[in-house]
């Protein structure tokens, strides 16, 4: 037996050995039947039945790899490797505070952890975290509506109730975020009209009924740098993410950012304010406008959190490993991406880098820190979970 099909073998006796613990721990009166223990021990003439189908197996595996190898994914791993990675769940959250209980502008910062109301038959509170900073206002939106000016164009109406103890001069207004909350239609035909068709904005004060033009504005912000969902790699580019998210969760395009503000000289005291936003083209009547459709204090929450990973022991016959996240009886948590590996020695601790940065040369150091790079890949397990399987290399672990 050559030393390759003596990995192969050894693959797939690993990958029985975890497939009949996982079996068991899922169905233990059936594997108790077929000789299978949650601890790993098996009977002897299950062993002997394991090697020989993992035998078989290697070579069949070995056969396919030599004629259909695993390139295709190796290269989308590299270039694109979110295509290859489960989508952790996403939604939007409002943090509405009360308007009279801010002084003055608060923010909640980016990855502020949220956490889910109890779901499933375990009641399992799940980890979300924020994408991107939310600035919170003493401010409601009381009101909104469309209407027919005199000359009959069509307008949008908003009327906002302010806090009686806000400090307007300590107030940041120069970008209000709004959700475009609604059925598909209505948010993209609001999202049309607000960002491209606002011919003129007013501001009306309370105690003044003149309107006098203000120079607003309704900018798409989901393009912005810090409005992706997760972390875009270095090797990745923004484009492929914008689409992708796009496909998978539209809502977050939904966010505009309302500018200009900051240019008004408010009063000290100020119970209400009212927008008007001329269109420069009839908004179809079919589309009513409620302040349900436009929310203030909204942010994306993705489910995505950090943890470390059990320890693993490195063999120099192995060459990947399973990663599981270091968490007691948690089935439901998946590795959505590997950011940092360290080896821990007696004397020093050395780190990996990506293979996916192509800095595994060392640089200029690489003489006093020979190069050591890791990679990863995703597959199915038998439970139908995604695995995550870490790839050591580089010329200091292969000596």
């Amino acid at each position: 037996m050559d030393d390759l099909t003596l990995r192969y073998f050894d693959t797939e006796m690993r990958y029985l050995r975890d497939a009949a613990r996982e079996f068991a721990e899922l169905h233990p009166e059936e594997a108790r039947q077929m000789g299978l223990t949650m601890n790993g021990a098996m009977d002897e003439s299950v062993t002997r039945l394991f090697q020989g189908f993992a035998f078989l197996m290697g070579r069949v595996r070995q056969k396919l790899d030599d004629d259909y190898p695993e390139l295709t994914e190796g290269v989308i791993s590299l270039l694109w490797p979110h295509y290859l990675r489960p989508l952790p769940s996403m939604c939007v959250v409002e943090i509405a505070p009360e308007p009279d209980g801010l002084k003055h502008s608060d923010t909640v910062h980016q990855h502020t952890e949220v956490i889910s109301a109890p779901v499933g038959d375990n009641r399992i509170r799940c980890r979300y975290r924020t994408t991107r900073p939310l600035t919170l206002q003493p401010l409601a939106l009381e009101t909104a509506s469309v209407f027919a000016e005199p000359e009959g164009a069509s307008a949008l109406r908003l009327r906002f109730s302010c806090g009686n103890t806000a400090d307007w001069r300590r107030l940041d207004l120069s970008a209000l975020p709004v959700y475009l909350n609604g059925d598909a239609p209505l948010a993209s035909l609001l999202h049309l009209f607000l960002t491209r068709r606002v011919a003129q904005a007013y501001l009306r004060l309370p105690g003044n009924m003149d309107r006098q033009p203000l120079p607003l504005r309704f900018r798409a912000s989901a393009f912005d740098d810090d409005a992706h969902l997760w972390e875009v790699e270095k090797s990745g580019y923004s484009s492929y993410q914008h689409l992708l998210e796009y496909f998978t969760f539209r809502e977050k395009f939904m966010f505009v950012s309302l500018e200009g503000l900051e240019q008004v000289a408010w009063p000290e005291t100020l119970p209400w304010f009212e927008l008007e936003l001329r269109f420069t083209q009839h908004w179809p009547h079919d589309f009513k406008v409620s302040e349900e459709n436009l929310r203030l204090h909204c942010v994306p929450v993705v489910n995505l959190f950090r943890l470390d990973a059990r320890p693993l022991a490195i063999n120099a016959e192995q060459t990947d490993y399973r990663l599981q996240p270091l968490r007691d009886d948690d089935p439901h948590t998946e590795i959505f991406a590997v950011e940092s590996v360290a080896a821990s020695f007696e004397e020093d601790a050395l780190r990996y880098t990506s293979f996916r940065l192509f800095e595994q040369q060392g640089g200029m150091y690489r003489r006093e820190r020979p190069a050591r790079y890791f990679h990863t890949r995703v597959q199915r397990g038998p439970s139908g979970r995604t695995e995550t399987w870490l790839i050591l290399g580089g010329e200091a672990f292969e000596r």
